[in-house]
C-alpha cells in the first residue's frame, strides 16, 4: 500500500492502469486523479491532472499539491482515463494511507502476532492489514477500559480533580512526578513531597507506575473552583504511561487479536449457558474482549469509587 507522511508532498504516487490484468495503452489519453475518505463523497482531490510516464505500459504519476495530505487517514483513490475522442472511464478504487507522526498507541505489533499465532488460510496471502486493524481495535478497547498504557509522555502536565484529598489518575498511569500544584488556576500552591504535602499510591507501584495521589488534609484547599464546585484542581507534571507495555497487557492484547483471527470462541470467548429461553445467547462473531484476555488484564482494573 502506498503511504505518504501527513503534510508532505513527496513521494509522488506511481501506478499502472490495467484492463483485464493487461496494461492499458494511454497514448493520446488524458488521465486525472481523484481521492476521498471512505465515509464521504466529498473529494479531497477532484480530478486533478496527472502525468503519463510510459504511455504504452499504462504507467502514470500523480504529484501532490499543497493541502492534499493535510489530514491523516486511509483514503480511496482512482484514475479517470479519457482517450482522445472517447468517453471518460474510472478505474476501480485503490487505497492509500496518509500517515501521521503522532505517538503510537498500539500495545503489540503485527510481528508479535505472526510469531506467536497460527494465521488462518482465510487471511492469506497477506494477513497484515487485517491483523493491524485487530491490533488497533484491541489496543483502543483495552486502554479505554483499563487505562492508557500508551503513549509514554515525558514532562507532560495533566489537570485533574482533588476529590476529598484523593486524586485518581485514571485513565492515566504516572511513572514519576516532578511537580504537583494545587489550585493552579487561582491560588497557586506547589506541594512539597518531603513534608509531606502528598504521597503517590500505591506504595508498591503497579508494574512500575502509580494510579493515584493522596493530598494531606492539612493543606488548605481554598480556590474559586473548590468554592463553586466542591473540588480543587491539581496540576501534575511528570512522566505518564509506560516506557514498555507490561507483559500481562501485551498478552491480553495478543489473546484478543488471536481470538478474533481464529474465531475460536470455545477456547477464548465467554461461553455462557442460558436456562431462560427468552434470553438470546451472545454471538461468537463480536469484537468484545474475550474472558481469557481479561484474566491477564485484571490487575489493572480501575478501582473507581474506592476511598
Amino acid at each position: 500500500m502506498f503511504e505518504i507522511s501527513k503534510g508532505q508532498l513527496s513521494p509522488s504516487l506511481y501506478d499502472t492502469i490495467t484492463v483485464g490484468g493487461v496494461a492499458f495503452d494511454l497514448t493520446d489519453a488524458a488521465v486525472t486523479f481523484s481521492m476521498r475518505l471512505p465515509w464521504t463523497s466529498t473529494l479531497t482531490v477532484d480530478h486533478a491532472d496527472s502525468t503519463v510516464v510510459t504511455a504504452n505500459a499504462g504507467k502514470v504519476r500523480y504529484d501532490w499539491d499543497t493541502g492534499q495530505t493535510a489530514v491523516a487517514g486511509l483514503y480511496n483513490y482512482w484514475w479517470t482515463v479519457t482517450p482522445t475522442g472517447g468517453n471518460a472511464q474510472d478505474t476501480p478504487e485503490g487505497t492509500l494511507r496518509v500517515v501521521d507522526h503522532a505517538p503510537n498507541s498500539d500495545l503489540i505489533t503485527v510481528n508479535d502476532v505472526l510469531t506467536t499465532s497460527q494465521v488462518p488460510a482465510a487471511l492469506q496471502p497477506d494477513p497484515t492489514p487485517l491483523i493491524q486493524a485487530y491490533i488497533s481495535l484491541a489496543s483502543e478497547r483495552i486502554q479505554s477500559e483499563f487505562g492508557h498504557f500508551r503513549p509514554y509522555e515525558v514532562a507532560a502536565t495533566k489537570r485533574l480533580l482533588d476529590r476529598k484529598n484523593r486524586v485518581r489518575f485514571f485513565p492515566y498511569f504516572l511513572e514519576s512526578a516532578t511537580s504537583v500544584v494545587l489550585s493552579p488556576e487561582s491560588f497557586v500552591r506547589t506541594l512539597d513531597p518531603t513534608v509531606p504535602d502528598y504521597f503517590l499510591e500505591p506504595q508498591v507501584t503497579l508494574e512500575g507506575c502509580y494510579t493515584s495521589l493522596r493530598v494531606s488534609p492539612w493543606v488548605p484547599q481554598v480556590s474559586p473552583t473548590s468554592m463553586r464546585f466542591g473540588y480543587p484542581y491539581v496540576d501534575i507534571t511528570g512522566n505518564w504511561g509506560y516506557q514498555e507495555v507490561p507483559a500481562a497487557v501485551q498478552l491480553g492484547a495478543l489473546i484478543a487479536v488471536r481470538s478474533w483471527m481464529l474465531r475460536d470462541a470455545t477456547t477464548y470467548g465467554e461461553v455462557i449457558q442460558y436456562s431462560d429461553p427468552g434470553v438470546l445467547p451472545r454471538p461468537n462473531g463480536t469484537y468484545a474482549l474475550p474472558h481469557a484476555a481479561r484474566e491477564h488484564l485484571s490487575l489493572f482494573v480501575p478501582l473507581i469509587g474506592v476511598a
